[in-house]
């Protein structure tokens, strides 16, 4: 079966950010598209605008959708529309140096991002505390990473889930040389008093002011939540979600029949792809710009949103 334009990106891009994590992905993504845009020869300025809003229009139908790739286009269309907006002339030649510029600029921000994080993190006090990690996440590996190259003193507990993701972070933690222990995730209840805080990563917020996170994160911050113990979700601004979003979007299911081993039972077995979970639940959101409680975040993302809002607008006006 051949598969459409969009598909074939949504499969290229989850292999992608499987291996390397979404960040690189979009890093990649951005590579290419200035060895695109350096390759373009007697392009007009008009062909060029209406190309790439094509282009993001694709980006942007994904499954999943890739914010922190999405973000990233439409810096580039605000650019593609001032242009048009001050030569609506056809045949105005395009301007590559404006846009490669731009494109490097974004390049070196997003290789920089991870570190803009890690030192808002210095704000946060974890020397000698137990903390408790639950998912791979490459944010918040480096957080912890800055923090015992500078001799700070912690531990780690691990809630084991995926052997995969479990095993990256325990491979991870060893290399680093921190202290760390491994205890199933649905047993943690039972450590509760030795844990200090849970430090987490997303992979977006959405407007319904909640994370999308790995399965199973909702249960165990509902835990924490109720023993009254902080949380703290390490991500960039840039994976935000910038649209309206449905409660349930961005949650797969899959659905499989299985049968019991040696036993005559057929039954049907459902896989959800992530969990969705409150912002209210969090005590801090650590991010490149800063540090927030889930107040102060909704106000920042709801200015964002009304941002590209208005950008959406203003580029449909010219179609």
């Amino acid at each position: 079966m051949t598969q459409t334009f969009d598909e074939q990106f949504s499969k290229l891009f989850r292999e992608i950010e499987i291996d390397l994590g979404a960040t690189s992905l979009s890093i990649l993504v951005l590579e290419s598209l200035y060895k695109a845009v350096q390759g373009l020869k007697g392009q007009d300025h008009h062909h060029f605008f209406e190309q790439f809003q094509e282009l993001t229009q694709n980006i942007e139908s994904t499954e999943p959708k890739y914010a922190i790739i999405i973000d990233s286009f439409y810096h580039i269309l605000r650019l593609a529309y001032v242009e048009e907006v001050i030569h609506p002339e056809q045949g105005w030649p395009l301007g590559k140096k404006k846009f490669l510029e731009q494109l490097e600029s974004m390049i070196k921000e997003k290789k920089e991002e991870k570190q803009k994080i890690v030192k808002q993190s210095e704000k946060i006090n974890f020397s000698g505390k137990n903390i408790l990690l639950y998912h791979h996440s490459g944010t918040v590996e480096a957080v912890l990473a800055a923090a015992k190259k500078k001799r700070k003193k912690f531990n780690v507990i691990v809630a084991e889930q995926d052997p995969d993701k479990t095993g990256e972070t325990i491979a991870f933690l060893h290399n680093k040389k921190i202290p760390f222990r491994v205890v199933p995730s649905h047993t943690i209840s039972h450590i509760m008093d030795e844990i200090d805080m849970l430090f987490m990563g997303a992979l977006t917020l959405k407007s319904s002011n909640d994370f999308v996170m790995d399965t199973g994160s909702n249960g165990l911050v509902l835990q924490f939540d109720h023993a009254k113990k902080p949380i703290y979700v390490f991500i960039s601004t840039k994976k935000f979600s910038l649209w309206k979003s449905e409660k349930r979007s961005e949650v797969f299911t899959h659905t499989s029949q299985r049968q019991l081993h040696e036993k005559a039972i057929s039954f049907e077995r459902i896989k959800f792809s992530h969990d969705r979970v409150e912002m209210d639940l969090f005590t801090k959101i650590i991010t490149e710009e800063g540090i927030f409680t889930p107040e102060q975040l909704k106000k920042f993302y709801d200015e964002r949103l009304e941002e590209r809002i208005k950008l959406e607008k203003r580029i449909e006006l010219l179609r």
